[in-house]
């Protein structure tokens, strides 16, 4: 089983780096030897970074010292409108960036989801929507001692029996996967 498992997994690995017939570049990398760069266009900013997370930081701090939470990015769709908060503002700056920070980690048969987002609210909506049947409340109607009886992967890497029964008022549930009754 182990074997088998191994052998999809790299599979899995030369379909995705190489299905166009070449490995794809990483994050940050350019054709050629230019390292990539990231420009502030902030107004009145001339910073420029070779790093993207720097960048991503400059880019957030000019949004939590702006005083009238107005948006002063170079050609920025809102037209000088203000945000109302300042974490909206911050949360912003991603449409500027496109750094995207958060990964899906959602695993289904050893297959990684690894889709980027740029806010963990965008990340946990596809997560309720791509992958519902395995989310951070996937046990809520389980006791922490039911819990244990079950092998419980971590969220997003298998998922749990499906089949569970509520068998009446009298506190039990049937599981049939595991020929399994529990009593609260």
């Amino acid at each position: 089983m182990l074997k088998k498992f191994n052998s999809i997994v790299i599979l899995f690995f030369i379909l995705k780096n190489y299905s166009e017939g070449a490995p794809k570049k990483r994050k940050g990398e350019t054709s050629g030897q230019q390292p990539q760069e990231w420009k502030c266009e902030w107004f009145g900013c001339i910073s420029r970074f070779d790093n993207e997370g720097v960048f991503d930081l400059h880019v957030k701090q000019h949004a939590r010292t702006a005083q009238d939470f107005i948006c002063r990015w170079s050609n920025c769709d809102r037209n000088g409108r203000p945000f109302n908060r300042t974490c909206n503002f911050v949360d912003h700056t991603v449409v500027h960036t496109k750094v995207k920070p958060y990964v899906c980690t959602h695993v289904n048969d050893g297959v990684h989801c690894s889709e980027s987002f740029g806010l963990l609210s965008n990340c946990n909506r596809h997560h309720r929507k791509v992958h519902p049947h395995c989310n951070k409340d996937c046990c809520k109607h389980l006791t922490e001692g039911q819990q244990q009886q079950f092998d419980h992967p971590h969220h997003g890497g298998h998922q749990l029996p499906t089949n569970v029964e509520h068998q009446g008022n009298e506190g039990e549930y049937v599981n049939e996967d595991l020929d399994l009754t529990l009593r609260l």
